[in-house]
């Protein structure tokens, strides 16, 4: 009788141990997930969102020494730029978000709920590198320093097809600064820029 009760206390043992792992592989399966999902739509923002602005004074100075329409201006400031490396930087953290009212009423009417995930430090080694774009550590002040940016934490809606990310960008000419957000959606399994 002892010996069947000693096989039956080990096999709870073994039954309760494959649940524990069950359960610790399905927390590892849904942060990664989660995780992979929200440095994807990071990297999208950041592709987006830092870019060298052009000064509208610039492209009217060209239009009037080349002779050409603001659209020929412009391939033609881009011609001069894509060679140029500039740098950025970011902040260390995806911050929660922490939106005003009106925001959070836009976001549920598209069934984004509030995320109450706290501030994470950003690994880098997810971040991909851009094209003629840097990220260095420090501001540095000079033509070629596109500014520092700050990122939020993704909020998604419950069916992992469409996301929000607000975002702080500095003050620069010729561009849109101070903080937004994007809509993302998710379409043939990838994220891509929303409307």
């Amino acid at each position: 009788m002892k010996t069947i009760q000693i096989v039956a206390d080990n096999l709870k043992r073994e039954i309760h141990k494959g649940y524990f792992f069950i359960l610790l592989f399905t927390l590892f399966c849904s942060c990664t997930s989660s995780s992979k999902e929200e440095y994807e739509i990071l990297n999208i923002a950041i592709n987006k969102c830092v870019f060298k602005a052009i000064d509208p004074k610039e492209i009217s100075k060209i239009m009037g020494q080349e002779r050409v329409s603001s659209s020929e201006a412009l391939d033609i400031i881009d011609e001069r730029m894509k060679d140029r490396r500039y740098t950025f930087s970011m902040s260390d953290t995806l911050y929660t978000a922490n939106l005003p009212k009106n925001t959070w009423d836009y976001l549920h009417y598209n069934d984004i709920f509030e995320n109450n995930d706290p501030s994470i430090l950003i690994d880098f080694s997810k971040i991909k590198s851009l094209e003629n774009r840097k990220r260095i550590n420090r501001p540095i002040k000079d033509d070629d320093y596109l500014g520092h940016f700050k990122f939020y934490r993704v909020l998604f809606d419950k069916w992992k097809e469409r996301a929000y990310m607000r975002i702080d960008i500095p003050k620069s000419k010729g561009r849109i600064y101070g903080s937004f957000g994007l809509m993302f959606k998710k379409e043939n399994g990838k994220w891509k820029l929303g409307n």
